[in-house]
């Protein structure tokens, strides 16, 4: 059965047709989630919103046909709605630049106020580090996301690692220079 008959027997009460649209899109909906906010561990509940916002706004769909269409831009605004309760997001420009600590880039983050789409594009760029990230040696990988991804100290990371702090420091300093250089090189990465 295709989806426009699906979505005309569900405004007409078959709550059974709209669990057959759920489990045809539900793989779809994790992936436009997963692919927005790559880094949220509340994909489960986001696809949930999406499905019960579809489910309660379906009459206002003109087009059955594009009802997959009219699903995805749900699942961008649920992101969007969960991105403006979010903390400020910090980009990987700030990431890379030299001399700043994760303390100092947050509490410019916390005083710069992003747009939802301001933020959609910096969790975007926040996924285009994720994949720069495999071009680092192993060793600089794990300093960049044990201090930025994962927010622990010098300290932390020292005592995790069995290195002086001093080390952690060079270290990271190091993995920001490797990251800019793959992000200067980025022409000539496949």
């Amino acid at each position: 059965m295709d989806d426009t008959a699906l979505i005309h027997q569900t405004l007409s009460g078959d709550d059974q047709a709209f669990e057959i649209l759920v489990g045809r899109y539900q793989s779809a909906v994790f992936g436009w989630i997963r692919q927005t906010l790559p880094y949220t561990e509340q994909d489960e509940d986001l696809a949930q919103e999406v499905f019960i916002q579809a489910y309660f706004n379906l009459d206002t769909l003109r087009e059955p046909h594009k009802f997959s269409g009219w699903l995805k831009q749900i699942a961008r605004n649920v992101c969007i709605s969960w991105l403006r309760r979010q903390k400020p997001f910090v980009s990987y420009e700030r990431l890379i630049s030299d001399n700043q600590t994760r303390e100092q880039i947050e509490m410019r983050s916390s005083q710069t106020v992003l747009t939802p789409e301001e933020q959609l594009l910096a969790h975007e760029a926040f996924a285009n580090l994720e994949n720069h990230l495999r071009y680092l040696s192993e060793v600089h990988q794990e300093i960049i996301r044990l201090y930025y991804f994962e927010g622990l100290t010098y300290q932390e990371i020292s005592e995790m690692l069995d290195l002086s702090e001093s080390a952690i420091k060079s270290r990271l300093h190091r993995a920001r220079e490797q990251l800019r250089g793959v992000y200067d090189n980025e022409g000539t990465i496949n």
